[in-house]
């Protein structure tokens, strides 16, 4: 009798509330044979505190860290920027950025770009309550015929700052762009090395 594969663990570790709503409702509708996804919302997701994070607390497997790379404006976040990178680096999993702000990554998934109007909103401000109120903003966004493939293919196209072989191009630090459109794929590649 052979022995059943092991699960590799993933933890995907994001910034806020908004980002845990919408990973929980992935996780939940994309399965990955013999992997096993956890999300953690992170209390404390500037780059350093991340990075502490990595270093000194409790989570599963291969970190899958997503952030805003909009901090990194300010050039006194940059060395805490370059210090997180080699961390999760050493740690095996990846850093995924998008810039400006993950709510950029949800309009992505969309033909139109309003929000608002796409949530039956009225202000910015609703639109991030509702994401934040909402359990699971996947499914919401699917609901309202959001696709991911479409803001892959949409990001796909965006030069990136960090790439899948930490590369750095600080030419596009504060280009628009998300490395998002590369998680399904590497969450392939995990469960394909089990």
């Amino acid at each position: 009798m052979g022995n059943k594969p092991v699960a590799t663990r993933v933890s995907i570790l994001c910034e806020g509330k908004i980002e845990f709503n919408y990973f929980s409702g992935y996780k939940k509708q994309n399965r990955y044979q013999r992997l096993t996804i956890e999300v953690k919302e992170l209390s404390s997701a500037n780059y350093k505190g991340v990075k502490n994070y990595l270093e000194k607390s409790s989570y599963s497997g291969i970190p899958l860290v997503v952030l805003d790379l909009d901090r990194a404006e300010d050039q006194n976040e940059l060395p805490a920027l370059e210090t997180l990178i080699a961390t999760v680096k050493k740690k095996k999993g990846f850093l995924f950025l998008t810039y400006k702000s993950f709510e950029d990554w949800i309009r992505a998934h969309f033909e139109e770009s309003n929000l608002e109007k796409i949530f039956a909103v009225q202000s910015k401000s609703d639109v991030k309550r509702f994401f934040a109120q909402c359990c699971d903003l996947y499914a919401e966004i699917q609901k309202r015929k959001g696709s991911t493939e479409k803001a892959k293919a949409y990001y796909s196209t965006k030069p990136l700052y960090l790439n899948l072989d930490f590369q750095k191009n600080r030419q596009y630090l504060m280009a628009e762009q998300s490395s998002l459109f590369l998680l399904d794929e590497f969450l392939k590649n995990i469960s394909h090395k089990n």
